[in-house]
């Protein structure tokens, strides 16, 4: 992606470098998945393009316009969640390792990062018990795909959670 994004325009050659310097020392330090680093490549390269300029040269001002550009645009709330915290873990980290000179510490704390909702689905659009039964009568829905349904309903249990269970 970081290549790409090069060559396209959207970042220089030394946004590219912090940013696989940064995703390389998440790895390490948290050893986060593939799809997490993706995740963390996109909202990292968010508040350079809403930043409108070079990471080297993003100030207080950049800073704070590109997080009100992240909070108007269209995006969901639990989205403009993790983009802010994300975009505020990298400007810490790179305030610290003295790659952003012109951003200070206390404007990357001063944004208040917004609360992402606990719930995306609201209870009408979850099914009910009668929709569960229905999939569970299905010819194609064998036994171990019943109890995962069965499981998932009654637990509140995320599909992923279940999925990891021996």
């Amino acid at each position: 992606l970081l290549p790409q994004a090069v060559s396209e325009g959207r970042m220089t050659e030394e946004d590219a470098a912090l940013v696989k310097s940064y995703l390389t020392w998440k790895m390490s330090d948290a050893g986060i998945s593939g799809k997490r680093l993706t995740k963390l490549y996109h909202s990292i390269s968010g508040l350079r393009r809403y930043a409108g300029c070079p990471f080297s040269e993003l100030d207080d001002t950049a800073f704070r316009e590109a997080v009100i550009e992240i909070r108007s645009h269209d995006y969901a709330d639990w989205t403009k969640s993790d983009m802010i915290g994300q975009s505020k873990a990298f400007c810490r980290w790179a305030i610290a390792e003295g790659k952003m000179p012109n951003l200070s510490l206390t404007a990357v704390e001063g944004v208040k990062t917004p609360k992402a909702p606990k719930i995306t689905k609201t209870p009408a659009e979850l099914p009910n018990i009668d929709e569960i039964y229905t999939i569970m009568q299905h010819p194609a829905c064998g036994v171990q795909l019943q109890a995962l349904l069965a499981t998932a309903f009654w637990s509140g249990a995320r599909i992923s959670d279940l999925l990891r269970l021996n």
